[in-house]
């Protein structure tokens, strides 16, 4: 009962059991649903809630699949989806001279390379006088707009984000007066934003804030 408790809390279909700090076993929903309660021996309707908490009390290690694969943290991610497929199991358990170390599972192998490819489908480009921007970090705006293409690369589906960033001579608080224009070429739209900030992040993150809105009012029309 308890482990179908977990299952539910934490929206996962697998637990490692361990035991003095080794791991021992490892349990799925699967085998909830195939050693628990058997078709063949599934209970008439009028018996089920009673057959029900007889198999709560069941111990996880009459459930469990013992001796279970456990792979290294140092493992590849190729080998470990060798062993998955290989093994025809859904999540690696990842442990350490018998120690539990976390579980790896299709999803979370997966989700990365989804990401990547979702952002191969926008051409990203910072231009302008970025080499005489004070404190300009190429990486740390890529993080940026990154991020906005997590939160918008759904609707505007692909296309090109340009950055333009100027610098002015101004300062406040020891730095630098920033224009930034975006602009973005997409098959749901064109849009183009111009904002000022002191310093390169704020300067980047009003732009990125103000075609925000701009997008999100044209995905209620």
């Amino acid at each position: 009962g308890k482990v179908l408790q977990i299952f539910k809390k934490h929206n996962v279909s697998r637990l490692p059991v361990v035991e003095r700090g080794k791991i021992v076993g490892v349990i799925t929903v699967r085998d909830l649903m195939e050693k628990v309660i058997h078709p063949e021996e599934k209970p008439e309707y009028g018996e089920f809630i009673a057959e029900k908490k007889r198999y709560l009390k069941i111990p996880v290690k009459g459930i469990m699949t013992s001796n279970p694969v456990i792979l290294s943290p140092h493992s590849k991610v190729r080998y470990v989806v060798e062993e998955m497929i290989k093994n025809k199991i859904g999540g690696m358990i990842i442990g350490e001279k018998g120690k539990l170390v976390g579980i790896v599972t299709i999803k979370d192998l997966l989700e990365p390379v989804a990401h990547a490819r979702k952002e191969e489908r926008f051409f990203i480009q910072f231009c302008g006088e970025t080499d005489e921007i004070e404190g300009f970090d190429r990486e740390e705006g890529m993080a940026y707009v990154r991020e906005f293409i997590r939160k918008y690369g759904e609707f505007l589906e692909n296309g090109y984000i340009y950055v333009y960033l100027k610098q002015y001579r101004e300062k406040r608080g020891g730095l630098h007066l920033i224009h930034c224009k975006i602009r973005i070429s997409s098959p749901n739209g064109f849009f183009v934003v111009s904002q000022d900030g002191w310093g390169f992040r704020n300067s980047l993150k009003n732009a990125i804030g103000a075609i925000e809105k701009i997008i999100e009012r044209e995905r209620k029309n």
